[in-house]
């Protein structure tokens, strides 16, 4: 009780510590985690309010912490007892709604159509100077002053070389290898925590882990998304866990610590059952609480994703050439919405970004 008191009113201070705020002045050179530090708060406390509910790491800024903060705080209650949203079938149901929304309004969009080469050509009377052709095979050529390009297709040099379509573009210095993340994909034939805590079934339950024991204090630890049936992804009786951190050797080896506090497998179930039991004693003891049973993984996959904060190759490429970067290791898109409204600024510095939909009687054809 001692310390809920204490999470609430540490709660309040973040909510209500802002910009000209005397211990907002103080604090702001400070990480998050130092912050809390300041406070005197028991270590349990700053666990939860930097992995829970800021999901924050030791690197992150007091500012930056404070805002997802009050992120979380203003979320709750909004469309249900959670401050997430998590969109049915998967968050592959995201990046398709965008693309049906264009498409209702005149995008284009070229199927099974690669692009095999880009070319400059000399700019037309009252462009910019230089214009861009995109080879499409033996479809022709499609001629635009913008190209925006994801991480993976930029590489022109090493084993990706064939695979790179820039290779008529002017030679540009070898992309450094970006941070990596280790992700696991497992089904697995029980939810976390058991059916005391998903009740109704579960939906989808979001984690994050504190570094583990043997990891760098400077590493994210790991990100967890457990999703049942009722998300659309997966048959009845069977969950989906996705575990994400920082890459560093191997996936698996990476991912092994996380994955042997969540989950367990049929030989190490096997191991405990054969287990001998403790020789019994005459001495009264409290009959310990029994803890839930690990969730068996029926099926697992495991792979390394790029990472690409900041390319060394951005500045380097021609003009009308955009790169994104990414994805991030962090549990929503908000690195990836900035850095799209900033993409999109540079080449439409008049339009605003993501407008309201219009309602189907305010559309004029």
């Amino acid at each position: 009780m001692v310390e809920k008191r204490i999470l609430m009113k540490m709660l309040e201070t973040c909510m209500q510590c802002e910009e000209g705020n005397e211990e907002f002045e103080y604090n702001r050179e400070n990480t998050f985690r130092q912050f809390l530090e300041t406070k005197h708060l028991p270590p349990k406390l700053i666990h939860y309010l930097l992995d829970a509910i800021s999901m924050s790491n030791v690197h992150t800024s007091f500012e930056e912490g404070l805002h997802r903060v009050r992120r979380f705080i203003e979320s709750l209650g909004r469309y249900g007892n959670t401050p997430f949203l998590f969109p049915m079938y998967g968050c592959g149901e995201l990046p398709q709604c965008f693309c049906r929304l264009c498409a209702v309004f005149g995008g284009i969009y070229c199927l099974r159509r690669p692009i095999e080469r880009i070319t400059l050509q000399p700019g037309t009377s009252g462009s910019s100077g230089r214009r861009l052709a995109m080879e499409i095979g033996q479809q022709g050529s499609i001629q635009t002053d913008n190209i925006v390009f994801g991480s993976g297709t930029i590489s022109i040099t090493g084993e990706y070389q064939n695979r790179s379509c820039l290779a008529g573009l002017p030679e540009m210095i070898a992309p450094r290898k970006c941070g990596n993340m280790s992700r696991g994909i497992f089904l697995v034939d029980a939810p976390l925590g058991g059916a005391a805590d998903n009740t109704g079934g579960g939906g989808v339950a979001l984690l994050k882990l504190p570094p583990a024991t043997d990891t760098p204090a400077d590493k994210q630890g790991a990100f967890v998304i457990q999703l049942s049936h009722y998300s659309g992804t997966c048959p009845p009786g069977v969950f989906v866990i996705h575990i994400t951190c920082d890459a560093d050797i191997d996936p698996r080896l990476d991912l092994q610590p996380y994955v042997d506090q969540l989950l367990s497998t049929y030989e190490s179930d096997v191991d405990e059952a054969t287990t001998a039991p403790p020789e019994p004693t005459d001495a009264p003891a409290e009959a310990p609480r029994r803890a839930a049973k690990k969730p068996r993984i029926l099926f697992s996959l495991y792979f390394t994703i790029p990472q690409c904060y900041k390319c060394d190759n951005y500045d380097k490429l021609p003009d009308g050439v955009h790169l994104a970067c990414g994805p991030y290791l962090e549990l929503d898109y908000d690195t990836s919405i900035q850095q799209g409204r900033e993409l999109f600024h540079k080449i439409y510095p008049d339009e605003e970004f993501l407008p309201r939909c219009p309602e189907p009687e305010e559309i004029v054809f």
